[in-house]
């Protein structure tokens, strides 16, 4: 999701298995429950693992092709 708040993208998954938290209704209410937020403008993140936070670069690959030209 993105993060209005924070201006970044973040990963979340929808629920938390240990205590059952809906991380889609805690997003929507504001609160930032990702497990790896993209830091800046270019690729790097910072991925949760272990209980501490890692930085990491990502490359993303676009699988949909942008119609171009006029009609577009």
């Amino acid at each position: 999701y993105f993060d209005l708040k924070e201006m970044r993208w973040a990963i979340s998954p929808r629920w938390d298995g240990a205590t059952a938290t809906d991380f889609l209704a805690e997003a929507l209410a504001g609160n930032m429950l990702g497990i790896a937020v993209q830091q800046g403008d270019g690729g790097a993140w910072q991925e949760l693992f272990g209980n501490a936070w890692h930085y990491a670069q990502v490359r993303l690959t676009a699988l949909v092709v942008q119609p171009a030209g006029p009609a577009a």
